[in-house]
């Protein structure tokens, strides 16, 4: 790890976590002629005063506040080595826990617009909210480097920026008390400038350290993190996806920031995928096994408690998942399936049925509007939002389906579900 002396403007070179206290910037990158590159701080004498203001008023903020080492991505990471890189970016989020500040600039942010910080482009970008719930301490600036406010006095447009809890953002609760669906929704609305980005940014939130691969595309990227955060934890709200923001009947519009949530498999292909999933917490109700160590051809082996879709030609069983709505506990998420075809095996690259897997055992995740009722005719697709109401002596209240394109995702409003034990 590098970081520069705010007394000499030079880069020292740490092998391990430095010993040293040091301060952390946390910004959006500009212009490539106006950030400070790794290469351009070794001539730090031949650059411009616009190159240089970000070094020059974090290290002069370090100075006053008694640092003597400061690290800024720009210029303490060689991009052009490709093993720094990756590197960097596996410890990325810890080099922001461990430092003792974080000086947030807010360079959209003029002087005496207090008022527009939620506004600010630093909450539209991937890689700054791992940043903010990294760093410890954390203090905004507006572009002329005066005081915004920190992390704590800011919590109000922290959270109505970010959507995230007040005790998770102010670290009263760990990051791990939160679901791996709430975590995606932060992400949800967010971009980055490489495609991938937009999955490894992610890395630290998650504890995952897994090789960068550019060029794979974000599919790939937002899939291997999946399957590397199933592989730690029985938390089954990764397989939430595909639900309306607010739950509303709304499909993707243009006035979305965020990235496409269509997937063609049971993984969503981005973090856009969980768009309306901020309140979905894990419960212990219902035994989810995911084994993604045995996946082949494509599958996911996954133990899952299944229901009876109402008979419906197209739309076989539901499956209920552990976790559900904070706001109404009598929820529960469930995803729409139907059985494997032969045909669905042969996409995945083989003639027959994978060997060992019985084919009314095996399901694929439905890509439509679920419907229930006792009186809905065959291959009818209600609208999103529609209400069927269930008569079965297992489940007595109402089925809601809400659709986004390439994705459906069902909650389950339930009275009396008796859950396995």
């Amino acid at each position: 790890m590098r970081l520069v002396n705010v007394e000499s403007l030079r880069l020292e070179l740490f092998y391990g976590d430095p010993t040293e206290p040091y301060a952390v910037l946390s910004h959006t990158w500009g212009k490539e002629e106006e950030e400070l590159s790794f290469q351009n701080i070794q001539h730090l004498e031949e650059q411009d005063t616009a190159r240089r203001a970000k070094l020059d008023g974090t290290c002069a903020q370090a100075r006053k506040d008694g640092f003597k080492y400061v690290w800024i991505d720009t210029c303490c990471i060689d991009k052009t080595n490709a093993v720094e890189l990756s590197e960097a970016i596996t410890s990325m989020f810890r080099w922001y826990k461990s430092s003792k500040m974080c000086y947030t600039l807010l360079s959209d942010i003029a002087e005496g617009q207090t008022d527009r910080i939620s506004k600010s482009r630093w909450f539209t970008r991937g890689w700054t909210l791992q940043e903010l719930l990294a760093s410890p301490k954390m203090t905004f600036f507006d572009s002329t480097w005066r005081v915004l406010g920190t992390k704590s006095s800011l919590s109000g447009p922290l959270m109505a920026a970010t959507h995230i809890p007040h005790h998770i953002l102010t670290g009263i609760a760990s990051l791990d008390s939160a679901s791996i669906a709430q975590k995606f929704s932060w992400a949800s609305t967010r971009t980055t400038t490489r495609p991938e980005d937009m999955a490894y940014c992610l890395f630290g939130i998650f504890s995952i350290a897994i090789p960068p691969l550019y060029g794979e595309g974000l599919t790939a990227a937002f899939e291997r993190l999946q399957e590397a955060i199933i592989k730690r934890t029985h938390d089954d709200s990764i397989l939430a996806w595909g639900l309306t923001e607010g739950r509303e009947s709304n499909a993707i519009s243009s006035k979305n920031k965020g990235l496409p949530a269509v997937s063609g498999g049971i993984l969503a292909a981005s973090p856009g995928a969980f768009r309306g999933c901020g309140d979905i917490v894990r419960r212990n109700r219902i035994d989810t096994r995911i084994r993604i160590s045995e996946a082949s051809w494509g599958t996911i082996p996954i133990n899952i408690h299944l229901q009876p879709g109402g008979g419906i030609s197209d739309f076989s069983h539901v499956g209920y998942l552990s976790c559900g709505p904070k706001s109404d506990p009598s929820k529960v998420i469930a995803v729409p399936l139907v059985r494997c075809s032969e045909e669905a095996h042969s996409s995945h690259g083989t003639k027959k049925k994978p060997p060992g897997l019985e084919q009314n055992l095996t399901w694929e995740r439905s890509l439509h509007c679920i419907l229930f009722g006792s009186h809905t005719p065959h291959g009818f697709r209600a609208g999103s939002g529609t209400f069927w109401h269930w008569n079965s002596t297992e489940i007595q209240h109402v089925v809601k389906g809400y659709q986004r394109p390439g994705s459906t995702l069902t909650i389950l409003e339930i009275s009396q579900y008796r859950y396995p034990k």
